[in-house]
């Protein structure tokens, strides 16, 4: 296991100090800082986190205030719930509101893989988005392309044989408008 950059919003130091060593025997190395309030989250957001781990319920915060926060700011930082009694109806509302896993207080051995399985998961997720941004950036250069060119570009679909007609103009370059004279509007009509 490598280095851990963990926040945890707790407002028991024996609770923060019992995640910190779960994490540990579990092979990480750790930098971790505790929270207990929104304001004293705000500031440490201002650093990046690997991971945070949330009580689910705390006099002045909560798990799920957390979350908010998270969402409110745009931060893409994985948060796992800890709780000493939590309701299995209460852990799949949490997960549907973007928590991701849950962990009992007494089965803090189990922290570990929910830590790697949310790490492995927000991986994924950004590899996948960062993904899609080249393929957007992409299709932007190529439509650029495409509609600068000094001939006629399109894409036809093939119907099938029981249509009036066997072709579907899907895609004319606007380049292709100008040199036939056509307005896009003319070609939306789907007898084209």
């Amino acid at each position: 296991m490598g280095a851990l950059r963990v926040l945890v919003v707790e407002d028991s130091p024996d609770d923060a100090e019992l995640i910190a060593i779960a994490l540990q025997r579990g092979g990480y190395t750790l930098e971790w800082a505790c929270v207990e309030t929104e304001a004293q989250m705000r500031v440490a957001l201002r650093q990046c986190w690997d991971i945070i781990i949330a009580d689910y319920s705390l006099p002045r915060f909560s798990g799920l205030a957390a979350l908010a926060l998270l969402a409110e700011l745009k931060l893409d930082t994985p948060l796992i719930l800890v709780s000493g009694k939590i309701g299995e109806d209460v852990a799949v509302a949490s997960l549907q509101a973007g928590a991701y896993d849950y962990v009992m207080k007494h089965q803090l051995s189990r922290l570990k893989p929910a830590v790697e399985h949310s790490l492995r998961e927000v991986s994924v997720r950004r590899e996948r988005d960062a993904t899609q941004a080249r393929l957007r950036e992409s299709e932007a250069r190529l439509r650029t392309i495409i509609s600068n060119l000094p001939c006629v570009v399109f894409q036809l679909l093939c119907r099938g044989v029981n249509g009036s007609y066997p072709y579907r103009l899907r895609y004319v370059s606007e380049g292709s408008l100008a040199l036939l004279g056509h307005s896009p509007s003319e070609l939306e009509d789907d007898s084209m």
